[in-house]
Parts: C-alpha cells; sequence; structure tokens
C-alpha cells in the first residue's frame, strides 16, 4: 500500500507545480516499484482475504470502501506489476483519486486549492515497520537466554 501513498503525494506535488517533490516521488515509486518486483512471486500468490479474517478476528472494523480500495490495489499492481502501477497509470491515478474524494470530500487535497497549499509536502508515505526493531529485540533476548539455559542445563 505505500506505493499507494506515494502515487498521492505524487499527484499532489503535480498539482501543486512543486517540481522537486514531483521528481522525488517519481524516484521513490521508482524505488518501491523495485522493492515490490523482488518479490516475485509472493505479490502475485498474495490475497487479502485472510488479512480481513485475522482484522475482524482482532474485533476491528473495515469498511467495505477500505477493502475494495486494497483489493483494487492489489489487482491492479497484479494487473500491471509494480512498474506497471507506477507515476503514470491512469488506472492506478483513478483509484488513488476516487479513495481521497471518498475519504475527504469537499477537503480533498486533489480537488481543494486550499487543502493543496496547505500541505507541507509529505503525507502517510513511511513504510508500516509494526514496532518490528522492538520486537526483534525481544525475540533475541529470549532465544538468547534460552540458548543460555540449555547450555546451563548441559553444565549442571
Amino acid at each position: 500500500m505505500q506505493g499507494a501513498a506515494l502515487l498521492y503525494n505524487l499527484m499532489l506535488s503535480e498539482r501543486k507545480q512543486h517540481d522537486e517533490w514531483t521528481h522525488q516521488y517519481r524516484r521513490r515509486l521508482e524505488e518501491w516499484a523495485t522493492d515490490v518486483d523482488a518479490l516475485g512471486q509472493a505479490v502475485e500468490d498474495w490475497n487479502p482475504d485472510r488479512v480481513w479474517q485475522v482484522v475482524t478476528a482482532q474485533g476491528r472494523s473495515l469498511g467495505y470502501p477500505t477493502r475494495a480500495f486494497v483489493e483494487d490495489w492489489v489487482e491492479s499492481l497484479k494487473r500491471g506489476g509494480p512498474m506497471g502501477v507506477m507515476a503514470d497509470n491512469s488506472n492506478a491515478r483513478t483509484l488513488v483519486w476516487s479513495r481521497e474524494v471518498q475519504l475527504k470530500g469537499s477537503r480533498a487535497r486533489l480537488t481543494n486549492a486550499r487543502r493543496l497549499e496547505l500541505w507541507g509536502g509529505e503525507s502517510g508515505t513511511g513504510r508500516m515497520a509494526y514496532r518490528w526493531g522492538g520486537t526483534r529485540r525481544i525475540l533475541k533476548d529470549i532465544f538468547d537466554g534460552l540458548a543460555r539455559s540449555e547450555d546451563d542445563a548441559r553444565n549442571a
């Protein structure tokens, strides 16, 4: 979904006629596409149904518009590949445009000049890390502790 966020920011940069940001988001989209392309068959095999099951099991609610956007983005990615969902793909642009208007209505930056004027150049482009750094440290401590425990038990 980071590709959709990057495309959104590119579209805003273009509408704001900010050449430096436009260039930056085109480059970032290319980097994203390269990363996604490296996933190979995993992208082709990915099915969001399991994600929806997990979300529901956690007691969360996802509306149909969110699900439809994610599923349409993923299908577009599968059909055209990450390079095909790049900066100039009209279907991807329409999808992103429609989603923002659907979410924000008259406050949508893509349609409201005042909101666009207030935009600072970046919105929602960071990768989702899910606190992996902290989780990795905790898991390493656990595994290190287990390894020491096994050594201690053998030496007793």
